[in-house]
């Protein structure tokens, strides 16, 4: 079996960027990650900096799914993971009356960024 060391990796739902950035110091690869998360984004951009992947990792703050639209994420206050995304009112009133935290977030389709 040829290993390959080139190409082009996805990563959606990246969160902190685990993934990413052990793709990006394996080689010649080339990184897109999406992650929907405003905290989360922050702190994998400092990631991405301090280990000077800047050429190797595009980060875009987005979800991803079948179509354009806004919607919410939610989670538990204080947890960066676990994330679930919201686009119904029903899920939108669920997750309030469980106390999550609740955020707008874009979504977007993956062929819309990768043709």
């Amino acid at each position: 079996m040829k290993e390959v060391n080139t190409g082009l990796f996805v990563d959606v739902g990246a969160n902190l960027g685990w993934y990413s950035l052990n793709i990006a110091f394996l080689g010649n690869y080339s990184v897109i990650a999406f992650e929907p998360v405003a905290t989360n984004v922050n702190l994998f951009r400092k990631s991405i900096c301090l280990n000077h992947f800047e050429d190797k990792i595009i980060l875009l703050p987005y979800a991803v799914a079948a179509i354009h639209q806004i919607c919410k994420i939610t989670n538990n206050p204080g947890d960066l993971s676990n994330g679930k995304i919201a686009c119904t009112e029903n899920e939108i009133t669920i997750a309030k009356n469980e106390g999550k935290n609740i955020f707008d977030i874009s979504v977007v389709p993956l062929d819309s960024i990768i043709a």
